[in-house]
């Protein structure tokens, strides 16, 4: 009965993992955005 118990939370951990390549398409976008920002940002003021 408790195997069947741990089975049970084991399978809900999963069913809510976020895969890391989620997590580095985010990383690489914000990125993006902060960089084209700052040369924008760079064509306004003096560097």
């Amino acid at each position: 009965m408790r195997s069947i118990a741990i089975g049970v939370q084991l399978r809900s951990a999963v069913e809510r993992h976020i895969p890391i390549e989620a997590i580095g398409e985010q990383f690489v976008r914000r990125g993006l955005i902060v960089v084209l920002a700052w040369i924008g940002a760079m064509k306004f003021t003096a560097y």
